[in-house]
């Protein structure tokens, strides 16, 4: 299942976010998560897409705070890291256009000095020693929502896996302004609240 997400942004710059799935056979809307202005986060079971869970908040709900840009923290950390020395390797940032669409692209090569990484070989399940690692990050240049991420693992036994986006290929993920929501999508949105709001009444 593929999970799809929507933002509402608020006047006050504040934010209210659905995530969800399309159901099989007949592209169900399947709430997966939902989180209010303030932050309080209501989970699911996907599979009944039924608000069960409240979440403790983590700070009020911001469009800057979306895991696409706040994924920019881990970045940040690997930046210090190489200035430091502790981590040999480039760090690079362009703009590219993809299949007609302009992205800010985060690209970084990392050679591992020991103490080195394990991490999993996905054929065989066992784990390596971790050599290098690349990854390439793709921005919306307005928004900073994230369209993309791609990356490749080199081994110490020289074996290499993962992928980065071939040049005949569109970007995964698409970002589209919606001045109002299709009716599915709504009643999915004012449907999750009602539950979330219900639970919260449960539980004072």
């Amino acid at each position: 299942m593929e999970k799809h997400l929507i933002i509402h942004v608020l006047e006050d710059g504040q934010c209210e976010l659905l995530n969800y799935y399309f159901q099989l056979p007949d592209e169900r809307v399947a709430t997966n998560e939902l989180i209010l202005a303030d932050g309080t986060t209501g989970s699911t079971d996907i599979y009944k897409a039924v608000i069960e869970d409240i979440v403790p908040s983590s700070g009020p709900c911001s469009p800057n705070r979306i895991d696409s840009l706040a994924s920019l923290n881990n970045d940040i950390v690997f930046f210090k890291d190489f200035a430091a020395g502790k981590i040999n390797g480039e760090y690079k940032a362009w703009v590219e256009t993809i299949q007609g669409r302009k992205a800010f692209v985060l690209f970084y090569d990392i050679h591992y000095l020991a103490p080195k990484p394990i991490t999993m070989d996905p054929d065989t399940r066992k784990f390596e020693v971790e050599d290098r690692s690349q990854q390439w990050n793709y921005f919306d240049l307005q928004t900073g929502a994230n369209l993309g991420y791609f990356y490749q693992v080199t081994l110490e036994n020289g074996k290499t896996f993962g992928e980065m986006l071939a040049p005949t290929e569109a970007l995964p993920y698409e970002l589209k302004y919606l001045p109002t929501l299709p009716d599915n999508l709504l009643q999915a949105f004012q449907k999750a609240v009602q539950e979330l709001n219900t639970l919260l009444e449960k539980k004072e």
